[in-house]
């Protein structure tokens, strides 16, 4: 009688075939959920403005129902809401406006101190790009050239805001 070694048990199971079943349903299912997550992408866009307006609806719905109660029709109640809680987000973002040019041009003339003082630091640590403040003021001034070339694209975004926001307001 011939003893099996390691290795004829390992040739033969080498030589074992293999085999996956796999039924059409599970095929099937397997593509249905890929074109629903590519459609699911295709439409992201759409979809989250969707649901951004239903929550906006939701949050919106008790100061809506305010005017409602005193036989003010709905749109125009809705309208007005949003009217007057944007206009007042707006106003107090335009008082905060000067604050915040006021900062950033404090930060601006306090910005070469800041990168003389952390140079040595960073130099330490192997980074070169803060080494001096004139390169630095070319990296950004390349950045911000950069985003210059973009002003189509920031007048399309705008335009496409605003469509968004006409949807978002009449869900």
């Amino acid at each position: 009688m011939k003893r099996c070694s390691r290795l004829d048990a390992h040739y033969v199971s080498m030589t074992e075939r293999h085999t996956l079943d796999i039924s059409w349903g599970t095929i099937g299912k397997i593509a249905l959920a890929t074109l629903s997550l590519y459609l699911l992408f295709l439409l992201k866009d759409i979809v989250i403005w969707t649901i951004f307006g239903a929550v906006i609806a939701v949050m919106f719905d008790p100061l809506i129902d305010v005017p409602h109660r005193l036989k003010i029709p709905r749109v125009i109640g809705a309208v007005v809401t949003y009217v007057f809680v944007f206009g007042l987000a707006g106003l107090f973002l335009y008082n905060l406006a000067p604050f915040f040019a006021s900062e950033i041009q404090r930060f601006s003339q306090l910005l070469p101190h800041y990168l003389e003082t952390l140079a040595p630091v960073l130099s330490g640590l192997g980074v070169e790009m803060f080494s001096d403040v004139q390169g630095f003021i070319n990296v950004v001034a390349g950045n911000v050239s950069e985003a210059g070339k973009g002003l189509f694209n920031a007048v399309a975004t705008l335009f496409g805001g605003l469509f968004a926001a006409v949807f978002i307001v009449s869900v």
